[in-house]
């Protein structure tokens, strides 16, 4: 049986962890993209039938998706890393929160890890040099959706 003393700092330990920021971490290829909790509205999974495709737009917006009464837009973020496209019917999106000024914006992911406090991720990760100690885990940044994306490609001239 546990002491007083032991159950405390259990207790005192557990609470510590709880009052830290948590992370979502997704995977993307061979990367692990850690999103803010506070950047993250929700998780949905889509079917790939649900979208309805933006042909004038940037290759790494996917279309456009009616979810929960509001029109999301959907960024591949394989895309947006250069990295090929895997064709999947059933999607993992990870829907910005209004944190964010891209807020509803949903990124599509190859699926989600779980969820870590701050202490369980490696401090590097967190400074903005990024000479990360693990290279394949990345601090999800807004700032990585260019504001071109949103520009419709224009039509070449023949």
């Amino acid at each position: 049986m546990d002491s007083p003393e032991t159950i405390a700092q259990e207790n005192a330990s557990i609470q510590s962890e709880e009052n830290q920021p948590r992370y979502i971490l997704t995977q993307i290829a061979q990367f692990t993209f850690v999103f803010p909790l506070t950047l993250v509205a929700e998780i949905p999974i889509v079917e790939r039938s649900q979208i309805l495709a933006m042909p004038f737009y940037a290759p790494a917006v996917m279309g456009v998706l009616h979810h929960a009464g509001h029109i999301v837009p959907l960024v591949s973020l394989r895309q947006i890393l250069g990295i090929t496209t895997v064709a999947t019917e059933r999607l993992t999106v990870v829907q910005l929160s209004a944190a964010t000024a891209q807020a509803g914006l949903g990124l599509v992911v190859d699926r989600t890890l779980g969820m870590r406090s701050h202490s369980q991720l490696p401090p590097d990760l967190f400074h903005a040099t990024q000479s990360n100690s693990e290279p394949n885990l990345r601090l999800f940044e807004p700032k990585i959706l260019a504001d071109r994306l949103w520009q419709p490609l224009r039509w070449r001239s023949m």
